[in-house]
């Protein structure tokens, strides 16, 4: 009935729109002239809602005027407003039915959507999987540990297109789609930006090699600022693809007029993951920098289309007129260079790793092992067989006090590493703890929020094996200190550790710690749990 009733309202609205019946508002572009309804041109963007709200020519006289746009543009902006879409419009069937028809049309060896099956055992051993490669671009095992019901993105996205081809687009529309996205940004439309960049994608993958493609690359460029790479990403993603297109010359001259080099150069490197080992090559050199960052007397040459696009603190810091946007200098001068410099590592190779001259050399913490558990890692789940029955679901429960196959897993462990009981990554030292605590509150800071993901899960796995280390109180005083109440990443994983290891309280430090942050009923309360929680595991 919804649906129903929704399609009868779109229905109206389109008839209005069209007859231009009790309309209130007329806006004209060029000889063209659309007679519209404010309650719905002034919902749908700001610039109109602020143009008819101010006393003015367009309040007075109930009109507004678009002389500097394109007429055929503004109509298809109109249709949008009405329409929720504009020609050529995007299929409304769902993306099963678009996959299974692009699969059939298009002969492909492609089989999905998959669902990993183990395969029958032979030999006492069995596959995870029968189907290990359901697309070109995933492998299960590799990129999965059981898959259900998995469509692959980029095979999706090429059924998008494929499905977009058949309606009536055409190479003109590169042109279209860009414009569109021009003028959803200068009027603020909602959601016209993402539709058009959406539609320039499924376009681009059709007719990147025609002649329009690189005319419409070049008005994106020319039509939005560099921080909004909305399109100019799929611009150079599309290069990416399609190498042989800086053969041609419109695209030769394409990545001249807007220094589009480096930008391609990166795309690449994410494609073929490159990126770890060539990225970190330009940081520690200045070429082609065009922005530099300065703290404690350090000076970092870097390249804003990584460090903008990337931090939403740096990217700010450019947008507005100021010292910073004028010299591209951005002076950082109460953070720590040290630190600073992890930051920067990571967005240039997407990882950080503290270096020696970081971290002293110190003795790990030993955890005390028991005979109780096998302590094996990595560990995944295997079942046992018998004469082609399976009779085990996992021939080794108890991995180690913290993992229990079945009431941790469901029985689906894939190279399980536990945080605590794996000896990890051997340069690790202590003083690692304090080094992520302080890159998650930079990441913070930075509104670098997959950084701060980062280090979470480093600081997890340092504070499991030197809990017992005096860095482990000062680290934990510090993520308190530089971190608000709400934010509980780093200090639910303190108190986890603190409640699974109980001995720790008698520590003086670790007892200042509590008394500082008045810590300790939290601590009771959830050690209370944990014991309720263990209790009814053996009585089941």
């Amino acid at each position: 009935m919804s649906e129903q009733v929704g399609t009868h309202v779109l229905t109206a609205l389109k008839k209005a729109f069209q007859s231009g019946e009790y309309s209130d508002l007329l806006i004209t572009c060029g000889d063209h002239q659309h007679k519209v309804h404010r309650v719905l041109v002034c919902l749908s963007s700001e610039v109109f809602a602020a143009a008819v709200r101010f006393p003015g020519k367009e309040c007075q006289e109930d009109r507004i005027d678009l002389p500097e746009d394109d007429p055929a543009v503004v109509e298809l902006l109109m249709q949008y407003i009405y329409e929720g879409d504009y020609d050529p419009k995007l299929s409304s069937r769902s993306k099963e039915d678009v996959f299974k028809d692009y699969i059939t049309d298009n002969n492909t060896t492609c089989k999905l959507p998959h669902t990993c099956v183990p395969s029958a055992p032979y030999r006492g051993h069995t596959n995870p999987c029968d189907s290990r490669s359901p697309c070109p671009h995933h492998t299960c095992g590799v990129d999965c540990s059981n898959c259900r019901n998995f469509v692959c993105d980029k095979c999706l996205a090429s059924a998008k297109a494929y499905e977009y081809g058949r309606s009536a687009a055409t190479s003109h529309d590169l042109l279209t789609h860009t414009k569109m996205y021009e003028i959803g940004e200068k009027y603020a439309v909602t959601g016209l930006k993402d539709l058009a960049q959406r539609k320039f994608g499924m376009a681009c993958n059709l007719f990147w090699n025609d002649d329009v493609f690189p005319q419409a690359a070049s008005h994106v460029h020319r039509s939005t600022v560099e921080i909004d790479q909305g399109l100019r990403s799929i611009v150079h993603k599309t290069i990416c693809e399609h190498i042989e297109l800086i053969k041609k010359e419109e695209i030769k001259a394409l990545m001249k007029a807007f220094n589009l080099t480096m930008a391609v150069l990166l795309k690449l490197a994410e494609e073929y993951e490159w990126r770890s080992r060539q990225a970190g090559t330009v940081l520690q050199t200045d070429d082609y920098s065009d922005l530099k960052i300065t703290c404690g007397g350090e000076e970092f040459p870097v390249h804003r289309v990584i460090v903008c696009t990337r931090s939403g603190f740096f990217r700010k810091a450019l947008d507005f007129p100021g010292r910073e946007a004028e010299e591209r200098v951005i002076n950082l001068p109460e953070d720590d260079p040290a630190i600073v410099k992890l930051v920067l590592q990571y967005l240039y190779e997407g990882e950080y790793e503290p270096t020696d001259t970081q971290i002293r050399d110190a003795p790990r913490y030993v955890i005390t092992r028991t005979s109780q558990f096998s302590y094996i890692f990595p560990r995944t789940c295997r079942p046992t067989w018998h004469r082609g029955n399976m009779i085990d679901r996992c021939g080794d429960v108890r991995v180690c006090p913290h993992h229990v196959c079945g009431n941790h897993c469901g029985f689906n462990c894939n190279t399980f590493d536990c945080s605590i009981c794996s000896d990890g990554p051997t340069s690790a030292a202590p003083e690692g703890l304090l080094i992520h605590a302080k890159v998650y509150e930079y990441a913070e800071k930075y509104n670098i929020n997959t950084l701060k993901n980062l280090a979470k899960s480093k600081f997890e796995r340092w504070a499991g094996r030197f809990f017992g280390h005096e860095v482990f109180a000062q680290a934990a005083r510090y993520a308190y200190r530089s971190t608000p109440g709400t934010d509980t990443g780093l200090r639910s994983i303190i108190l986890n550790v603190i409640r699974n290891n109980v001995r720790l309280t008698e520590k003086e430090d670790i007892e200042e710690f509590l008394d500082e942050f008045e810590l300790w009923k939290e601590v009771y309360k959830m050690k209370m749990r944990q014991l309720g929680h263990l209790r009814e595991e053996i009585w089941a």
